[in-house]
């Protein structure tokens, strides 16, 4: 079963959301937890607009810069 998304090498949902369950459930319960969400916004727009190509170099940066900071 594949964890990480082919074009971005991000978590893809399912290997996401069991990571998550696993830090919660490892977690000091004295400590916090914070989740952050993020959306690109109107990004079916670029698709549309640019094509999937340009949508997709779009994510891969998306997935660069997350990794970076």
């Amino acid at each position: 079963e594949a964890r990480q998304d082919s074009l971005t090498g991000l978590l893809n949902v399912r290997a996401g959301r069991r990571d998550i369950e696993r830090r919660l459930e490892e977690r000091d319960p004295a400590s916090y937890a914070i989740m952050i969400v993020l959306d690109l916004d109107d990004f079916k727009r670029v698709n549309d607009t640019y094509g999937h190509v340009k949508g997709d170099r779009m994510l891969v940066a998306f997935a660069r810069a997350l990794r970076e900071a």
